[in-house]
Formats: C-alpha cells, structure tokens, sequence
C-alpha cells in the first residue's frame, strides 16, 4: 500500500497545478489484508482523479494513519463542489 500511494501522490503532482500535501501515521509495516489494501488504493486514485479533472482545487491534502486496528484516508480540497440533491427528491426519481 505504501509504494501504491507514494506511486499515485507522486503521479499526482507531476500531473496536476494543484498543490498537494501528503502526510502518513501510523506505522508502515502493519500488514493489511490485500483486498483492504486495493481498496484505499482505488478510492485514493478515484479522489485525485476527481480533485484534478472537476474540482479546479489550488489545494489539496492527503492524510493516510495506520495503526494495528484503524485505517483512516483522508483527502480534502478547496475546490469547486456540487450541491447533492436531498435524498428523498433521489428516490422520487428512482436513483
């Protein structure tokens, strides 16, 4: 997992005007089950792609910890959003 990430954070910046900080806690040899693994790696890329292609963020963060019974990803931007319709409005029209 580490070298993926350090892959796509790298790819990121050489790709991207947004400035990213990327920050890592926790301890990088806890072995994670791979499908965990490739999941934060997939959900990692998918946000960056997103940050770069839709958001138009001059900012971005990037938080990864690692402990023995936690993960936490966190990725932040100061980019453009979009409004989510209310769910109920979601279901009436069978989303």
């Amino acid at each position: 997992l580490k070298d993926g990430v350090g892959s796509l954070i790298d790819a990121f910046r050489k790709q991207s005007q947004t400035h990213l900080d990327f920050s890592f806690a926790g301890d990088a040899e806890t072995l994670l089950p791979d499908d965990i693994a490739a999941c934060v790696y997939w959900v990692l890329k998918e946000a960056l792609t997103n940050i770069q292609k839709h958001a138009l963020a001059q900012y971005a963060e990037v938080r990864l910890q690692i402990t023995h019974s936690q993960l936490e990803l966190d990725v932040k931007d100061n980019g453009q959003g979009f409004q989510v319709p209310p769910l109920n409005q979601l279901t009436q029209e069978n989303h």
